[in-house]
């Protein structure tokens, strides 16, 4: 049995950087996987790299923007196969994009403005619309071990 069999995992931000390694990752330990991100080629794509080690394991993915304050009724009204995205979920990573890389001094005001929005107020959608869910899973003891997050990344990072 792998440490997250039976866990789903939604991952914002997923279909490239560090979104992808991460869903990769969870994938790698049994977790079910939902990538997340704005465009469906490049998460269609970025599906067919999730390594799958158990028979049971689905990987999904779902087109949403977090730019967009109303990312909860999207996620309201996004269906996976018949099931809603909201259920069963019991990890999330919210890793939506930022503003462009850069200097800062060079950046536009509306660009932090816009990237403000995305990271804190769509993040904050996201938590309403998953928090119940999260919280019973916490409150069921079916939510992973954080430690294991950090176990796994001081492995790949070669840290003690």
């Amino acid at each position: 049995m792998l440490p997250l069999e039976g866990h789903r995992a939604l991952i914002t931000g997923a279909s490239a950087g560090i979104g992808l390694a991460s869903a990769q990752a969870l994938a790698d330990l049994g977790a079910s996987v939902i990538l997340a991100a704005r465009t469906e080629s490049t998460l269609a794509t970025a599906l067919h790299s999730l390594p799958a080690p158990l028979a049971n394991q689905k990987h999904r993915y779902l087109v949403l923007d977090m730019s967009d304050v109303n990312v909860a009724e999207q996620l309201s009204k996004a269906r996976l196969v018949g099931e809603t995205v909201t259920d069963a979920i019991t990890i999330l990573i919210n890793n939506s994009g930022g503003p462009a890389p850069g200097p800062v001094h060079s950046a536009k005001q509306n660009e932090f403005i816009q990237s403000f929005q995305q990271q804190l107020l769509g993040a904050h959608a996201l938590m309403q619309a998953l928090g119940e869910t999260l919280w019973d899973a916490q409150q069921a003891g079916k939510a992973p071990d954080e430690n294991l997050y950090l176990e796994r990344a001081r492995k790949l990072l070669n840290v003690k």
